[in-house]
């Protein structure tokens, strides 16, 4: 964290690229193969949730596990719904964006 400390380039770009290849890779690649494999929508959604929540396992807490889980569940569940993954991409972005501008104030 100390390393985006008063560093808005790189708490933007990090943010950017994490919305952007998060959901491309875990919305718009995995879950339509996971569907041709697996022949089960269901079980495809929550096989991509439960993988996006197990790359975050490095954050250190199995909270920090299971709210990706949530989250990639209701993402996979809008972009199955919408076909949209724009507005994904834009949440994500803004959900990383806060949380890193949050935990970089609270640093002395």
């Amino acid at each position: 964290m100390k390393l985006f400390k008063n560093n808005i380039f790189l708490i933007l770009f990090t943010s950017i690229t994490a919305g952007v290849s998060e959901e491309l890779i875990f919305r718009g690649y995995l879950i339509p193969r996971l569907e041709i494999l697996l022949k089960n929508t269901r079980v495809a959604i929550l096989t991509s949730s439960i993988l996006f929540g197990l790359i975050h396992y490095s954050y250190g807490s199995l909270i920090q596990i299971i709210g990706p889980i949530f989250i990639g569940l209701v993402f996979a569940l809008h972009y199955k719904k919408y076909k949209n993954i724009k507005i994904l991409i834009m949440c994500h972005f803004l959900w990383d964006l806060l949380v890193l501008l949050n935990k970089t104030s609270q640093l002395q």
